[in-house]
């Protein structure tokens, strides 16, 4: 297939399909976020602590070159300990525009459902929680992503609910 040019690129772009992404280098790790459980439930055996960054070979996925460098590559982070979320079951990653800050969103799968934003440093794997968790008005999360445009989170919950959560040009909730 190849790749749209000229009149079917603007097109593309008019119906709301955003502009071309950034191709990253195959010399640059990629970045994959996971969320674990950090309790027994009826479900899962929970065991672990946060969330986790691996900073993996795009070619072989193996640990990247630069992952025996950076502090972050497959430790737990924003876990509970850390004020954080229990059960991070869910994160969806959200950039605005092609050269903005990468944001995580993060569900933390517990009875009183919360919400919690975090930048994310492409290099090393750190996350930063940006401010404290926000409630999603009750039920268990079980689904997170953007509104388009970027402006608010939307939160699903088991019981069939939605929430909105008002996203802040820094990403912060």
């Amino acid at each position: 297939m190849r790749a749209p040019s000229g009149s079917r690129l603007r097109a593309k772009v008019a119906r709301g399909l955003g502009p071309p992404r950034r191709i990253m280098s195959d010399a640059s790790p990629l970045l994959v976020l996971v969320g674990t459980y950090g309790e027994k439930l009826g479900h899962v055996d929970g065991k672990g602590d946060g969330l986790y960054a691996l900073l993996l070979d795009r070619v072989t996925l193996a640990p990247h070159a630069t992952a025996a460098t950076s502090p972050y590559h497959a430790k737990p982070q924003l876990g509970e300990a850390a004020g954080g979320a229990r059960n991070p079951s869910w994160v969806t990653a959200y950039r605005d525009g092609a050269d903005g800050p990468l944001c995580a969103y993060v569900a933390d799968e517990v009875d009183e459902s919360t919400l919690l934003a975090a930048r994310v440093d492409e290099a090393t794997g750190q996350l930063t929680q940006l401010g404290p968790p926000v409630l999603t008005g009750g039920g268990i999360a079980c689904h997170v992503s953007v509104a388009p445009g970027g402006a608010h989170v939307l939160v699903a919950m088991y019981c069939g609910a939605v929430c909105a959560v008002e996203r802040h040009a820094d990403g912060s909730l």
